[in-house]
């Protein structure tokens, strides 16, 4: 009699602790497209805007977090700067989240510029224009905000040194990727 009192007090806390003997409640685990993302083999391609011209990108994650692709970046009109160049660059994302991730880009590109430079004085004139080709060195500051599991809104600061005339331009770009 006692066995059984015993035996139905431990089904009740059972049943009320909503634990089986069978089977233990498994913990909530992080949704696996958190990392999905960011994994080695997978593609990002992306374009965008960047001042008064296109972007463009496209390369795969040759590690977690570490992309490496190809870039073009084209401005036909622009107050500081006119450019064309190609080139290629890497991206890492130093902070993976669910709704915004945040990336540091660096790379080298070599294209055609035009740098003109205005006076300083109350009417504004051209003081001088270059036109060249030089190779480009960038870096980038930026940051992904998911719209789906794939698809993401970037935007990113840039600041460009040209190797032939030591300009520093800065730029910013927008851009829409695809993550596949």
């Amino acid at each position: 009699m006692f066995k059984n009192t015993l035996r139905l007090a431990l089904l009740g806390l059972v049943l009320l602790s909503g634990v089986t003997p069978s089977r233990a409640q498994a913990r909530p685990t992080p949704p696996n497209f958190l990392k999905e993302r960011f994994l080695q083999g997978r593609w990002l391609a992306g374009a965008g805007l960047t001042g008064a011209g296109l972007s463009g990108k496209a390369g795969t994650f040759v590690r977690e977090g570490l992309w490496v692709g190809l870039t073009a970046n084209a401005q036909l009109s622009g107050v500081f700067n006119r450019h064309l160049h190609a080139g290629m660059a890497t991206r890492y994302y130093v902070a993976r989240g669910r709704d915004f991730s945040f990336f540091a880009e660096g790379g080298l590109a070599y294209g055609h510029f035009n740098v003109y430079q205005w006076s300083r004085t109350e009417e504004a004139a051209l003081a001088s224009q270059r036109s060249f080709f030089s190779g480009n060195l960038h870096y980038d500051l930026g940051a992904d905000l998911w719209m789906t599991r794939q698809v993401s809104i970037e935007g990113s600061l840039r600041r460009n040194h040209l190797l032939a005339s030591g300009d520093a331009l800065p730029g910013v770009n927008l851009a829409l990727n695809y993550f596949f």
